[in-house]
């Protein structure tokens, strides 16, 4: 049973991915702003850890324990000022606060690129 953090758990890809690490039988740590929005995992069995996935202190403190990152965190369309934020100074700061908790694997997808030029 892996143990695995969850960033963007409560985003519309970020729900089915965390039901399919529950109903694998994983063990499953999501890291949300707000902890309203993840309800469904912590009845389910998922520990809901509070703090902002931009954060490198809450997610180093996040992942401490875990062996896994997977990151599904996105640039909101009413925020376009964290375009940097979510797509740059993110994959690196996720890799630093994987390396210091001692994290086996990270996954990091995004959408960069997705959109065709017309």
């Amino acid at each position: 049973m892996a143990r695995i953090l969850l960033l963007g758990s409560t985003g519309f890809v970020g729900r089915g991915v965390a039901h399919k690490i529950l109903d694998g039988g994983h063990q499953l740590r999501v890291l949300v702003r707000d902890p309203m929005k993840a309800a469904a995992f912590k009845v389910r069995g998922a520990q809901v850890v509070v703090g902002d996935a931009l954060n490198p202190q809450a997610v180093t403190q996040a992942a401490q324990g875990t062996e896994h990152i997977i990151s599904l965190i996105a640039v909101r369309r009413n925020r376009p000022q964290s375009y940097l934020a979510v797509n740059v100074d993110g994959p690196r700061m996720l890799g630093e606060a994987a390396k210091a908790a001692g994290v086996r694997s990270v996954v990091f997808i995004s959408a960069i690129g997705s959109k065709l030029d017309p």
